[in-house]
């Protein structure tokens, strides 16, 4: 768009106070049909019906760009001021004050060329005046406007529904540029797009809510079908997230007992309950229940709706990472809580609002429903057991009661009670192999979990040094000594005898370097197992004499070391058979006996155990120190009912002590 172009014209182009005039027709003589241009041709009119309701708008702006030129075309959407007190209400005759906010911006080819992003701001400051003109008018208008420093015209046709005006399109134009009656009818076309789109939105909208109010009716029949209550539970989740179209569902039961997840939607068996992630929903679903009220959750904001944040919204958004979470309590007509709710949705919904205010609705309807289900159905080990027998025959009954009664007799059986622990293998005795001298790692020839033969190398000093000490004792000591012969023969036998003595010194000196220069290669003393020492980082470093660098185990006999818990120490004896499972031997077992019980508890891994050690022997080094593995400790002989029972007796004992 040139300057020119926006200069103002010499004669004015709208008539005074901006409205637009219909001039009349002068009558043509009829010389046959003609063809006419209608403002939208009829296959682009269908083809922006078929849109989406969010492209329809856009789409028609850009089609009255393309077909009837102009800077650009702008829809705004008209907001009409409330009175909040009898005062503010406008008197009769006055109008309701009114306020355009932008909705769609279309600048045309011109003005993106020039201001690129900035187009359709500069373009929409341009139309808002005439926008507010007409939203007051409520009539279409013409007038001058200013666009980037230069002048122009901009039409302005409001849009009516339900007798008032809700929005207001645009469009901006050259002075020069004419033809105001096919713009007009363009636009006055694409308003009645944009009424269409609003109109078929508002339907979609209006029939899935009457969906989902008639699902709701429909929630009893859905959720009775199931046969106990955790499947009535698992049905009435996934009922509600079709229902409301969110990802997850979770409902949770207060009972005398606690507070509990009663189902998870998606599932098809008992919700996880010791899973991080249902403790996630179960923390957030109890603090709902707490506060007695609605907690709210969107990701761009990470905070909740209410007057104080929820910090038990972070483990959910770190297993779930919802776009939106809600959750309130089931609260019923009568004030007594009886559970929660939550619906998770990863990506929200335009219609979360609406959604809300349903869920809202509906939660004194079915706080009672989750109650009377609880009550009226069995749990899932006992409606288990009344399915089958209300479907069995008087023989099949029979059967089962003959069956109960030989049970019985089997819990009566004394039997061996088994003392289940963890054990691991460990050497009998330990070799420490430790440096014979000062001096220089050079190389270190084997890890830690190798085994070895007596005699294999394990590690090697630097003897460089050693071979340079030992080099100066030799010459010393040949020095010393011809020392001692010259002054023996000039008779100074006194110096000969202190040479001597030197020379003497040396040679225990060389001895020694000399056994030191025949140890510079560490080996093992015994076939075994490397248990400690791995010195490949530690090649070049200076040791001292005594420093441990090899720990060595042998591999002909090991002991296991049983870790009993504190509970079932009473039942273990000296010379009670234990049976090993290890895990790099799942297919075998190995027995042996409890050689010895350890007087004082250890704590390990969180447990207070006793440590029995039990000999294994090992011929064919199959196998190693540090294996780990299960064992099974022959306990006094109960009868296997209190086998089975003596665990959770003992627990209740002791808790409720």
């Amino acid at each position: 768009m040139s300057e020119s172009n926006l200069r103002p014209p010499t004669p004015p182009v709208a008539p005074a106070g901006g409205a637009l005039r219909r001039g009349r027709a002068t009558e043509a003589p009829q010389q046959g049909a003609r063809k006419l241009t209608p403002p939208y041709p009829v296959g682009l009119v269908g083809q922006l019906v078929d849109l989406p309701d969010d492209q329809v708008l856009p789409s028609a702006l850009e089609s009255v760009n393309r077909l009837h030129g102009g800077l650009g075309c702008v829809a705004f959407r008209v907001e009409r001021g409330l009175a909040l007190t009898p005062e503010d209400e406008p008197e009769e005759g006055e109008a309701v004050p009114c306020e355009v906010l932008p909705e769609c911006s279309v600048p045309g080819a011109i003005l993106r060329e020039r201001f690129l992003h900035a187009a359709g701001e500069i373009l929409r400051k341009a139309c808002e005046p005439a926008a507010s003109e007409a939203a007051k008018s409520g009539e279409a208008i013409l007038i001058e406007a200013m666009l980037a420093g230069g002048r122009c015209l901009v039409m302005a046709v409001p849009a009516r529904q339900g007798g008032q005006v809700t929005g207001v399109l645009c469009r901006a134009q050259e002075l020069q540029h004419r033809g105001e009656a096919a713009s007009l009818a363009a636009l006055q076309a694409a308003g009645l797009l944009r009424l269409l789109a609003e109109m078929r939105g508002e339907t979609d909208r209006i029939r899935a809510r009457f969906g989902r109010v008639a699902a709701l009716i429909e929630l009893i029949g859905a959720s009775s079908q199931g046969i106990d209550f955790p499947e009535c539970a698992r049905l009435l989740a996934n009922y509600l997230r079709e229902t409301f179209g969110s990802d997850l569902v979770a409902l949770s039961l207060k009972t005398w007992h606690g507070h509990r997840v009663a189902a998870v939607s998606g599932e098809t068996g008992p919700s996880e309950a010791h899973s991080p992630g249902r403790r996630a929903i179960l923390s957030h679903l109890s603090e709902a229940l707490h506060q007695g009220r609605s907690l709210i959750y969107h990701r761009e904001d990470h905070r909740q709706a209410g007057p104080a944040t929820v910090p038990v919204a972070v483990p959910l958004r770190e297993w779930y990472d919802p776009a939106a979470s809600f959750c309130l309590p089931l609260i019923d007509r009568e004030g007594k809580k009886r559970g929660a709710w939550l619906f998770l949705w990863r990506t929200e919904p335009a219609d979360l609002d609406e959604k809300r205010a349903l869920i809202e609705a509906a939660t004194p309807e079915v706080a009672p429903l989750l109650t009377l289900l609880h009550q009226a159905k069995p749990g899932a080990a006992r409606g288990t057991v009344l399915r089958l027998w209300k479907k069995g025959s008087l023989t099949s009954r029979r059967l089962a009661m003959v069956a109960g009664g030989l049970l019985l007799g089997a819990a009566l059986i004394p039997l061996p009670y088994p003392v289940r622990a963890t054990c691991e293998l460990q050497p009998v005795v330990r070799r420490v192999i430790a440096a014979p001298f000062d001096g220089i790692l050079l190389r270190s020839a084997v890890r830690a979990g190798e085994v070895v033969r007596e005699g294999d190398l394990l590690a090697e000093m630097d003897g460089r040094e050693l071979r340079s000490q030992l080099a100066e004792a030799i010459a010393n000591r040949e020095r010393a000594a011809k020392e001692a012969d010259q002054a023996l023969a000039e008779g100074r036998v006194a110096e000969s005898r202190m040479a001597a003595l030197e020379a003497e010194g040396l040679t225990h000196e060389i001895e020694l370097l000399e056994y030191r220069r025949q140890h510079l290669e560490v080996r093992s003393p015994i076939d075994g197992l490397i248990l400690q020492g791995d010195l490949e980082r530690s090649e070049g470093a200076p040791l001292r004499v005594g420093d441990p660098l090899f720990e060595v185990g042998p591999l002909d006999r090991l002991v296991a070391e049983v870790a009993v818990p504190a509970k079932d120490v009473p039942l273990v004896r000296e010379g009670a058979t234990v049976t090993l499972k290890l895990e790099s031997h799942a297919t075998k077992t190995v027995s042996s006996v409890v050689a010895r019980v350890a007087p004082k508890s250890e704590w390990l891994e969180d447990k207070n155990v006793f440590l029995c050690e039990a000999l294994i022997g090992n011929p064919n080094g199959d196998l190693r120190a540090g294996l780990k593995g299960k064992a099974k400790i022959e306990g006094p002989r109960r009868p296997l009912l209190w086998n089975l029972a003596r665990d959770a007796w003992l627990a209740l004992r002791y808790h409720l002590w």
